[in-house]
């Protein structure tokens, strides 16, 4: 019968485990210890074969240091390209999985009500114990997340975002021409790496992360590999976590020590992570590598579960440790002092993958320039109730355009960082300074004691006073012209949808055309239609385009932006 340790009993594998049991029965039999040893191989073995790579098992005596285990991608053949990671802690060959140790009642505990608090109703704990990570089966939606119940997404959408800027930006897909192509063999090879990116990037400030696993049914006997993991995959099926106790029992923890660690404990667990209770390992994997307390100081309100109530959706807190690896329950950049030693908490830097939402356009809330603009043109986003992915597969689209609507839109989000007021419009008379100095402009002084003088420094004011002293230069002689591009919307939640001849449910998939106008200048305004070519005909192609609550997010990065787009139209529920 397999058995696995507790957190506080010595890790097995381990010198030091292993001489405290030659200690306890002297002159004992290890061939049981090789055996666990060699059965955990022919497991990675397994898991390393999804990935179309041949595993490597060594064979020592008991006595001698453990074997290393079967070899994973290195960094030349992983498709962890970004910053993120670098290659130095890619993983090496020869790197297993950590034991699996079950985690401690306590922690369980904590950690259940972190997340569900202490009223989740049944319905809640189902739809969120049924969510396994399984891509689209059609060729069309294969390499999309589908999602079967409400509440998860705002698990799913975020590792989504991830999965495809490792997809379409990774040294391998910068050589194909149409970077959607079906390529079913890198979809799961992208979603590990963005689950590593995830895991690791909340654990890496602590030097540890813990991948929470399913806890395989027991088995007699020397069990096939692969029959190994399909018990793992069946035991997790139809399994509901209801409280910290049966927490404590269905699951246990890989604790790595660095990202190669965490990858091989990713493959150890992937049929965990296609069961039901998929979503949730994640989410408990990205709570407990941060580490609980560091959770709950990051959050502007720990009282509350992170999966909200009555209906059982991902709160902000969620989504945002995936996207910048902080509980924090904002989404505007750098933090706002409210006086008396209190703050709201947002973005407190540059992120991979960045986030809009409805709210912004309905004017509830403002997205700050750090989740606007990602490292990578791929974003979250979130209506009412949903949370679902939209992005581009070419980078160019971050990038803008060099006329004085493009410089002010620079300028201001270098004056927004040093906006603490919560998007007043207004910063301190002693942040003038600093700004000017990063934009690398000047003003007389007058004219900056002028500005502050009233104790704060206007926006309005001071992108005047710059045009007024010549530090906004811009080549006004560059025609004009309409950008256009591709937007990718993926919704992941199951849809009816009709296709020849049978009706089946899948995710949506919409490609949305995209074209963003010249602002339009007062000289613009007064002159004739004809010469500035706004005609009856671009009149007739304006009529043409398309509005939904989709187009609402996109012009929150986009002001101006217009939409087309063939068949149904994009959900954002």
């Amino acid at each position: 019968m397999r058995t696995f340790r507790s957190s506080d009993s010595p890790p097995e594998g381990t010198l030091g485990s292993k001489r405290l049991k030659m200690d306890a029965n002297p002159g004992s039999n290890p061939s049981d210890e090789d055996a666990a040893k060699r059965e955990r191989e022919l497991r990675a073995a397994a898991a390393e074969r999804r990935f179309g790579k041949p595993a490597q098992t060594s064979e020592c005596s008991s006595s001698s240091i453990p074997p290393t285990g079967p070899s994973i991608p290195t960094s030349e053949t992983s498709i962890l390209t970004t910053e993120t990671i670098s290659a130095d802690e890619s993983t090496p060959k020869g790197v297993v999985a950590p034991e699996l140790e079950r985690l401690d009642l306590a922690t369980a505990e904590r950690l259940f009500k972190m997340v569900f608090g202490d009223d989740a109703t049944p319905q809640v704990l189902s739809q969120w114990c049924q969510q396994g990570f399984r891509f689209g089966s059609s060729e069309r939606t294969a390499p999309v997340l589908v999602q079967r119940h409400g509440g998860p997404c705002g698990v799913l959408a975020p590792v989504q975002a991830l999965t495809l800027k490792h997809l379409l930006f990774s040294k391998e897909a910068l050589l194909l021409k149409d970077k959607l192509a079906h390529r079913p063999e890198a979809y799961e090879k992208a979603w590990v790496d963005a689950l590593l990116e995830a895991i690791w990037g909340c654990g890496k400030e602590r030097g540890e992360a813990l991948v929470v696993c399913a806890m395989p049914a027991e088995t007699e006997g020397d069990t096939a590999c692969d029959d190994l993991q399909q018990a793992m995959r069946m035991s997790m099926e139809d399994g509901t976590i209801s409280s910290g106790a049966s927490l404590h029992q269905q699951v246990g923890v890989r604790r790595a020590k660095n990202a190669g660690e965490v990858r091989a404990a990713l493959l150890e667990c992937i049929p965990g992570l296609q069961s039901g209770l998929g979503a949730l390992l994640v989410l408990f994997s990205m709570l407990l590598s941060r580490g609980l307390d560091g959770v709950q100081e990051d959050r502007d309100d720990p009282e509350g579960p992170l999966v909200t109530e009555p209906f059982g959706h991902a709160s902000q807190e969620i989504v945002n440790l995936f996207l910048c690896h902080k509980a924090v329950a904002n989404v505007f950049d750098g933090n706002i002092d409210l006086g008396e030693g209190m703050q709201l908490k947002g973005i407190p830097t540059p992120v991979q993958v960045g986030f809009l939402t409805l709210m912004e356009s309905l004017h509830l809330l403002q997205v700050g320039d750090r989740l606007k603009r990602p490292s990578w043109p791929v974003w979250v986003v979130g209506s009412e109730s949903h949370y679902s992915v939209l992005f581009a597969t070419e980078a160019a689209v971050q990038e803008d355009p060099e006329d004085e609507e493009a410089t002010e839109e620079r300028t201001r989000r270098v004056f927004d960082r040093r906006d603490t007021s919560g998007g007043g419009g207004f910063i301190s008379p002693e942040a003038l300074a600093p700004l000017l100095e990063e934009l690398k402009l000047t003003l007389p002084a007058e004219k900056v004691t002028e500005l502050g003088s009233s104790g704060i420094v206007v926006w309005q004011d001071l992108w005047q006073a710059l045009k007024t002293a010549n530090q906004i230069v811009v080549d006004t002689t560059k025609v004009r012209q309409t950008r256009e591009f591709e937007l990718v919307h993926f919704n992941g939640i199951e849809k009816a949808s009709k296709v020849p001849g049978e009706t089946t449910r899948e995710p949506q998939v919409t490609h949305v055309a995209v074209a963003v106008p010249p602002k339009w200048t007062p000289a613009d305004m007064q002159a004739p239609a004809e010469q500035n070519g706004h005609n009856e005909e671009e009149a007739l192609s304006m009529s043409m385009y398309m509005e939904a609550p989709l187009v609402d997010c996109v012009r929150t990065r986009w002001q101006r932006a217009r939409c087309r787009w063939t068949g149904e139209s994009p959900s954002l529920v």
